[in-house]
């Protein structure tokens, strides 16, 4: 399995949401039978009924159960962009990717149509593959190990899950997954307008948002290990004693060993980190902290 620094949903309300309001429209879609609601198609639903709620409805649920498992754990890996980058640019991200990937997916199904490409898979793709793209690009590898002679990563679990979720229902996901990436692409390079990259949901209206929502479902950070004593009482490791009882002996106590002098960071790797978003006094402390080692540094400054 991943580490994707620390577990849970920590410092990652946005894509705790997502991932709960997902599951929660995709599961009430199938018991009112509303399913075939979802998916987009061209002809006849937007040309001749007119049903432009299609356009949204496309991208707030899973058609099966399959679907919303790999889609569910594939988001939660993308908690780790929310925790670079803060949950105000993540969830504007989300916005932003989703309405330019629709503008794709209508542009390739009326050029598609003579080839029969005629509708779409329902689920929110689009923004999942734009946010895949950035996991690729910007989130550097924790560990590597190997299977078979063959070296693989971390990542690869990954790639695993978004093949999965690719394939389970092709051919109608091709458009929307490969219209994401494509649009992950467009943000990241300079093709993209500066205004499209530092366009932001209002702040007025994150304040709503943050204050009358995502405090109600934010996670609390995991509990610090424990080690245990003789009796099997649990004690913070930092200020844990000897059981003595308060009395004291006469056996001599081993001298602690001198710390090791922590290797100075690179001028390197704290232009590496910082290109990756992370501000210069945060990374020179994790640098200092992991004894320069950028990936350790990294995987603390997304893990805090």
């Amino acid at each position: 399995m991943q580490s994707g620094g620390v577990s849970g949903f920590y410092n990652s309300p946005v894509t705790k949401a997502t991932v709960l309001c997902v599951a929660l429209n995709s599961i009430c879609a199938s018991i009112f039978q509303a399913r075939p609601m979802l998916h987009l198609q061209i002809v006849p639903h937007i040309s001749q009924h007119h049903q432009l709620w299609r356009l949204v409805s496309t991208h707030v649920a899973f058609a099966n159960s399959s679907e919303i498992l790999f889609g569910g754990l594939l988001m939660y890996h993308m908690r780790l962009i929310e925790r670079h980058w803060g949950s105000r640019k993540f969830a504007s991200y989300v916005v932003l990717s989703s309405v330019i990937s629709t503008v794709l997916d209508v542009t390739c199904l009326l050029l598609g149509n003579s080839f029969g490409l005629t509708r779409i898979a329902a689920g929110p793709w689009s923004c999942l593959y734009a946010l895949l793209y950035n996991y690729v690009s910007s989130i550097p590898i924790t560990y590597k190990f190997k299977l078979m002679g063959v070296t693989l990563n971390d990542k690869m679990f990954v790639y695993l899950l978004a093949a999965q979720l690719l394939l389970g229902s092709y051919p109608y996901s091709v458009i929307p997954s490969a219209c994401g990436w494509v649009t992950g692409i467009l943000l990241q390079s300079d093709v993209a307008s500066v205004y499209l990259k530092k366009w932001r949901i209002p702040k007025g209206i994150w304040n709503v948002i943050d204050a009358y929502f995502l405090k109600f479902i934010e996670s609390s950070a995991p509990m610090r290990r424990s080690t245990r004593s003789a009796d099997g009482y649990a004690v913070d490791p930092q200020i844990a004693r000897p059981a003595t009882g308060g009395m004291q002996t006469n056996r001599a106590v081993p001298a602690v060993p001198a710390a090791r002098p922590r290797a100075a960071p690179s001028e390197g790797n704290i232009n590496l980190l910082i290109g990756m978003g992370f501000d210069r006094e945060r990374v020179v402390t994790a640098l200092q902290a992991t004894n320069d080692d950028p990936n350790a540094a990294t995987e603390r400054l997304l893990g805090a």
